[in-house]
């Protein structure tokens, strides 16, 4: 249901201190999509966005519907205060004062135990959003505690009522969603008391610590890093063998030792594994472990490749790097000459369906011979001996990209045909 924003002026947080041009700023939780507001009850009229406040400092309307986060800005363009939760479920959505530090929320330390948690600020802070001990809309916490939950739990702030905590989704917290300080997956959490719950909302913000992600969890929504790194660990050693398991690595970056041939590599769909090789490990083309340049591969120390699961059973590698800096796939690289004679013929189109150049040699014997060979529809090489009487040998060679198609011309004698890969 609407609900109606109730900040009737422009609070700078030292008591309520009219400003004219003030600008109120609706994003949805993520704090950076713009999100509808409503001049009425029935949302039939849209307010701007930013909504402006009148020369006294007071605001119109504004209706909202569904979970927001709100900036409010002087007429100069700087934020006095951010409220990252604010919701239309109790019909009334209200802010009360937020202070200069509310943009970040109030920080507190746990002094209670596991499922019961007791918040205090360390320097003695009574937050103005609890009011004749009551908490108030939107009053947004930043807090670390002592023990993980094992479930359900409940908290106090600032000498405040119990209530609960609940996810920004409304439902309990499961055992682990909050985690101790020195755990491997602690940081400080956020939450925001929602009136129409009668709970603390743990939410995820830009600032001040965020919800934390635990092994298992998925995320739905893309991760954006601004001025920061995604750090990658190296996992423990895994001995190379016919078939390896890369999606039971303890890290994304794997070494892997030992000189055993491997054939096939699990790995689930979309999953991304980097691996350093400490010894000759050799990869084995095939289509279940699809390697550059269709061709096996010897690995040799230092070398590193970046394999990601394609489809189910099927595991690609996206990039094969040697340490001695030679290229993994190329012409002439792993490539030897092969008698193809028996399987061609003069004058037929082929395609060179490899996934890099090949090379191709050809010969005539006998008198008045020549050859020639045509690649992509261009005859690119052509010797002859037109006239000549004497039995005498006519070569061609061409260089045919990945993908190209080529063909050989026969002007007399016998044919003999090598490709180089």
């Amino acid at each position: 249901m609407p609900a109606l924003f109730n900040l009737p002026y422009a609070d700078v947080g030292q008591g309520i201190i009219p400003s004219d041009g003030a600008l109120l700023y609706f994003y949805d939780v993520d704090g950076v999509t713009p999100k509808n507001t409503w001049e009425n009850y029935a949302m039939s009229v849209l307010n701007s966005n930013p909504v402006e406040s009148d020369a006294d400092g007071i605001f119109p309307a504004i209706w909202i519907s569904g979970d927001y986060s709100v900036t409010l800005k002087d007429k100069n363009g700087v934020q006095i205060w951010n409220a990252p939760y604010v919701t239309s479920t109790s019909g009334v959505a209200t802010v009360t004062q937020v202070s200069d530090y509310s943009s970040f929320g109030t920080y507190y330390e746990d002094s209670g135990v596991a499922d019961a948690y007791i918040l205090t600020n360390p320097e003695g802070l009574v937050p103005p959003e609890l009011v004749d001990g009551q908490y108030q809309e939107g009053m947004l916490i930043r807090f670390t505690v002592n023990n993980a939950n094992t479930g359900t739990c409940a908290v106090e702030v600032a000498s405040g009522p119990s209530v609960k905590f609940r996810t920004v989704s409304d439902t309990n917290l499961a055992a682990n969603d909050l985690l101790a300080d020195g755990t491997e997956y602690f940081a400080s959490f956020r939450a925001a008391y929602d009136s129409g719950n009668g709970a603390f909302m743990i939410v995820s913000s830009s600032g001040g610590g965020n919800y934390v992600l635990k092994s298992g969890d998925t995320m739905t929504g893309a991760l954006n890093m601004s001025g920061a790194a995604v750090n990658m660990a190296w996992g423990a050693t895994i001995a190379s063998a016919s078939s390896i398991n890369l999606e039971t690595a303890t890290g994304n970056c794997v070494y892997i030792s030992g000189s055993s041939t491997i054939s096939s590599i699990t790995l689930d769909d979309g999953h991304i594994r980097w691996v350093l090789f400490l010894g000759a490990a050799t990869l084995v083309h095939s289509s279940v472990l699809l390697l550059p340049g269709g061709a096996n591969i010897t690995a040799a120390q230092n070398d590193i490749a970046c394999f990601v699961g394609d489809t189910i059973g099927v595991t690609r590698c996206v990039t094969y790097s040697r340490y001695s800096g030679v290229p993994v796939s190329g012409l002439g690289i792993g490539q030897t000459y092969h008698d193809v004679t028996a399987s061609r013929v003069a004058g037929t189109t082929y395609t060179n369906s490899r996934s890099v150049p090949i090379g191709i040699y050809v010969k005539v014997d006998g008198s008045d011979t020549g050859v020639g060979v045509t690649v992509s529809g261009s005859q690119v090489s052509v010797s002859s001996t037109a006239g000549a009487t004497g039995n005498d040998v006519n070569s061609a060679s061409a260089i045919v990209p990945a993908g190209a198609t080529y063909s050989v011309q026969n002007y007399g004698g016998t044919l003999t045909w090598f490709e180089l890969y």
